[in-house]
């Protein structure tokens, strides 16, 4: 169910990303970022023994990181023009 609520979410996200950069491989990056912090720094590794995981996780590797990064990319493409209609590259 968790996976449910997340893959949806995180699809919007890596679109938005590949949107405002004009570019597939920014998502790309994105995604391996993500997935690598959730892998090395999740509770299966057991660096970490947090109770209510799933809101940290949902803080700390989804919305913070998505955050910043459209933070960021608003800045580094601050002429992007959502009604401009572009092909996929």
């Amino acid at each position: 169910m968790e996976q449910l609520q997340f893959i949806p979410g995180f699809a919007i996200i890596l679109g938005l990303f590949r949107a405002i950069s004009g570019n597939v491989w920014t998502s790309i990056g994105f995604h391996v970022a993500i997935m690598t912090a959730t892998q090395i720094l999740g509770p299966i590794q057991g660096h970490f023994d947090v109770s209510g995981t799933f809101t940290l996780r949902f803080f700390a590797f989804i919305l913070l990181p998505s955050v910043v990064g459209s933070t960021v990319l608003s800045f580094i493409y601050s002429n992007h023009n959502w009604s401009k209609k572009e092909p996929l590259n």
